[in-house]
């Protein structure tokens, strides 16, 4: 009888040792999932805003739409730049730049000739009906991109793609001012064979079905713009220009990585 007590009570404790250990497992483990999931919830909520975010992309069906899409979305983001502030008849010249909104407070992006960075402080910015004098302009000497800033807020901000990814034959729009625009396509990608790479400079650009001014703004049927047209012809995809402004609203100057490293690009 004792030996049968003892031997039920022995049985009873290794049972609960069991099933305390399983219910611990479980438990650890949900909480963990709980945990993770709230973790997971709790760093969208709290991720800080990002200079452009993933957008869902929806292309449009038809040439139709993407024209509709371009001069509704697109082009209220394009302005246009003069030397010289309008008249009682308005602007008698026609722009000699072209740019993009980047933020809403009134920063912009301009592809200049380089002898021509510093003339842009104090030109004159068409926006829409409003026109504004630029206050301020920061020069990166490694995209000849002015960032050019003048006294508003609330404008409507550019939608940026990949132009690295842009396929080849892929139908995009050049935007020569805020009005004027017409349909090209992507030739070919530009990649440094035959010669040495550097880890500091582009290593990636595009050429499109045929050669358009330096200045002009590339955009694809989505409505995203992604280069800009330099003087030798190809397009220099937004990638190479937007880190420098990041890197300006963060350190108050244009701040780069320095590798130091010179390659041969095999791969293409």
């Amino acid at each position: 009888m004792k030996d049968s007590t003892l031997r039920t009570t022995i049985y009873t404790i290794l049972l609960s040792f069991v099933l305390g250990g399983a219910s611990g497992v479980l438990g650890t483990a949900w909480t963990s999932s709980y945990l993770a999931d709230y973790a997971w919830k709790l760093n969208q909520l709290t991720e800080p805003l990002r200079f452009t975010q993933e957008r869902p992309r929806n292309f449009p069906s038809s040439y139709k739409e993407a024209v509709d899409r371009l001069t509704e979305s697109s082009l209220p983001t394009v302005v246009d730049i003069y030397q010289n502030a309008p008249g009682p008849m308005g602007f008698i010249e026609s722009p000699t730049e072209v740019g993009m909104i980047l933020t809403s407070d009134g920063w912009l992006a301009i592809r200049v000739d380089p002898s021509r960075s510093h003339a842009l402080l104090g030109a004159q910015v068409a926006v829409e009906d409003r026109v504004y004098p630029i206050k301020e302009t920061v020069f990166d000497s490694h995209t000849n991109i002015v960032f050019a800033k003048i006294a508003t807020d609330g404008l409507t901000v550019s939608s940026f793609g990949k132009g690295k990814e842009t396929k080849l034959g892929e139908q995009l729009f050049l935007v020569h001012s805020s009005k004027q625009f017409e349909p090209t396509s992507m030739a070919r990608h530009i990649w440094p064979f035959r010669r040495v790479g550097s880890s500091e400079t582009s290593n990636h650009l595009f050429s499109l079905a045929k050669e358009f001014p330096a200045g002009a703004v590339v955009f694809n049927l989505n409505g995203e713009v992604i280069g800009f047209v330099q003087t030798d012809g190809f397009v220099l995809p937004m990638e190479n220009i937007l880190p420098a402004f990041r890197s300006f609203l963060e350190n108050k100057q244009i701040v780069r990585p320095f590798f130091g490293v010179q390659y041969l690009d095999l791969a293409h």
